[in-house]
């Protein structure tokens, strides 16, 4: 008798179980379907159900997800720092809580975290875009340059990383450079997007006017004032009405 007890008690105890452990997963997988359709608020209950199931280190990651994309940068944080205490080597959750200290301006906290990102995944385009932020950031224009190249190489035809190349080709006075970097992703915009950025044609304009090419960088400012430029008509009033009259 007390043989068929026992027999019993692990049956029941096997059920509870695999009953705790399918209520963990759809949890979280309800959690998941909330979270893909913005409904942040439902998915954070559901992420804390799992939790209260089986605390998971999934769990910790949707639910900073969600209090991230809630704003709730403080809740965020503390799911993160939770789940990289048990796994040092969860490569998102450095990335997520890198994005809050950018979100801070705590340029050097989120270049640590973006760092140990890095040496888990060097190749992430998220963790790259965001550490050319940091680095732009703290005026490190050479390492931000050294990320945006390598996001090149990944995404060779994806146009705002010419043009972000460009800009900081600019700043460090490589002209020429620059020139070539913002042509390319004029043409790779207009390409995909069939529009222009101001910005980049002014950008292009000021590359070509400190090499002393004024006739193309006023052609540059003509059209940067063209798409809305605030400050192209004051340059094509400075340089280029008189150039015009000669």
């Amino acid at each position: 008798m007390k043989y068929i007890l026992l027999f019993t008690g692990i049956i029941i105890g096997y059920a509870s179980y695999c009953k705790s452990q399918n209520t963990h997963i759809n949890y979280l997988n309800r959690g998941r379907e909330y979270f893909e359709k913005g409904q942040y608020d439902f998915a954070i209950y559901d992420f804390e159900k799992a939790l209260q199931d089986n605390a998971e280190l999934e769990g910790y990651y949707w639910r900073g997800l969600c209090h991230y994309h809630l704003k709730n940068y403080k809740q965020a944080l503390a799911d993160f720092d939770t789940l990289l205490s048990k796994n040092p080597h969860f490569t998102q959750a450095y990335l997520q809580r890198g994005k809050i200290h950018i979100r801070f301006q705590n340029y050097n906290q989120a270049l640590a975290d973006l760092d140990k990102a890095a040496k888990l995944d060097s190749l992430n385009p998220d963790l790259l875009n965001e550490r050319v932020i940091v680095y732009h950031a703290l005026g490190r224009y050479k390492e931000a340059s050294t990320d945006i190249k390598t996001l090149i190489k990944l995404r060779p035809n994806y146009f705002e990383n010419y043009i972000n190349l460009a800009g900081l080709q600019l700043q460090m006075k490589n002209y020429k450079e620059a020139i070539t970097n913002y042509t390319k992703g004029l043409e790779l915009m207009l390409a995909e997007k069939n529009s222009e950025d101001e910005d980049a044609y002014f950008g292009r304009a000021t590359a070509f006017f400190e090499l002393g090419d004024t006739l193309q960088a006023c052609q540059d400012w003509n059209r940067a004032h063209a798409l809305g430029h605030p400050d192209a008509a004051s340059k094509i009033q400075q340089f280029c009405l008189s150039t015009a009259k000669k």
